[in-house]
C-alpha cells in the first residue's frame, strides 16, 4: 500500500511539473486528479455536467456536451455533485472494461467548475469536430427505410439508456456504450448488438449493425412531431 501510495504521489508531482496549471499554481483554478492517469490511451478534453446515478450502489458519470457519458475512476470528492458543470482533460482507458456499463471509462489529468455561464475558460483546449456519436443521443430517430412495419424509433438518451419502440410491439428499454468516435453497442436479451455509425447528420442516421451473418443497413430520419401510430390488425 505504501509503495503504492509513493507512485501515485511521484505521478502527481510529474504532472504538476508538466503542467504548471495542472496543481492549482496562481491564477489557475484546475484541480489534479489523483491518483494520476495513466499516460496511456487517447488525451481527450471534455465539458459536460456530472451526474449520479444510483446503479450498482451509486456512481458518479460526466455527461458530454458531445453526447457521450464518461465513466471517471478518479474523480475528485469535491466533484462529486450532481448537476456540477465541469471541464476536464482526461486519458481515455480503451483497455479498461468497468462494471457501471454506462459508456467509456477514462482517467481524469485535470478538472475545474466550468465558468459562471457554462462555457469553458478562456484557456480551455480548442473544441475539436464533432464526433459522429454527438448528433445520436437525446434524438427520437425513427426508421426511414422500408422494413414494412410502421413506427420503428430509437432513442439513444445520454445517460446510457435506449428506448426501442414501434407502433406494432411493446418498448423495450436496454443499455447503449459508444464504443469509439464511430462505434456502438447495446444489448437486447442476453445479446451484444454492435453497429457502426455512418452518415450522421441532423437529418439522418444509418447505421450499420453487424449480424451473426452479415449486416444489416438502417436508415433513420428524426420523428415527425405529431405522429401517430395507425390502428394495426391484431
Amino acid at each position: 500500500m505504501t509503495s503504492y501510495i509513493r507512485s501515485s504521489l511521484l505521478a502527481a508531482i510529474a504532472a504538476c511539473l508538466t503542467s504548471a496549471t495542472a496543481c492549482g499554481s496562481p491564477g489557475s483554478d484546475w484541480v489534479a486528479a489523483t491518483p494520476a492517469a495513466d499516460q496511456t490511451g487517447p488525451k481527450i478534453h471534455i465539458t459536460g455536467v456530472v451526474r449520479r446515478s444510483e446503479l450498482e450502489g451509486g456512481f458518479y458519470a460526466i455527461h458530454a456536451d458531445d453526447g457521450v457519458t464518461y465513466d471517471p475512476t478518479n474523480l475528485p470528492e469535491e466533484f462529486q455533485k450532481d448537476g456540477l458543470g465541469i471541464e476536464a482533460e482526461a486519458r481515455r482507458r480503451v483497455d479498461a472494461v468497468g462494471i457501471h456499463q454506462t459508456g467509456p471509462i477514462i482517467q481524469l489529468e485535470r478538472i475545474r467548475r466550468r465558468a459562471a455561464d457554462g462555457q469553458p475558460s478562456e484557456d480551455s483546449a480548442p473544441a475539436s469536430a464533432p464526433s459522429p456519436a454527438s448528433k445520436l443521443a437525446d434524438r427520437v430517430w425513427m426508421r426511414a427505410d422500408s422494413t414494412g412495419l410502421p413506427g420503428v424509433m430509437r432513442i439513444f438518451l445520454s445517460d446510457g439508456t435506449l428506448v426501442m419502440d414501434s407502433c406494432w410491439e411493446t418498448y423495450r428499454l436496454s443499455r447503449w456504450q459508444k464504443e469509439s468516435d464511430s462505434t456502438l453497442r447495446w444489448q437486447e436479451d442476453a445479446a451484444t448488438i454492435r453497429a457502426t455509425i455512418r452518415s450522421p447528420s441532423d437529418a439522418e442516421l444509418v447505421l450499420v449493425v453487424s449480424l451473426g451473418n452479415g449486416s444489416d443497413t438502417q436508415r433513420y430520419q428524426p420523428a415527425p412531431v405529431p405522429y401517430l401510430c395507425p390502428d394495426m390488425k391484431r
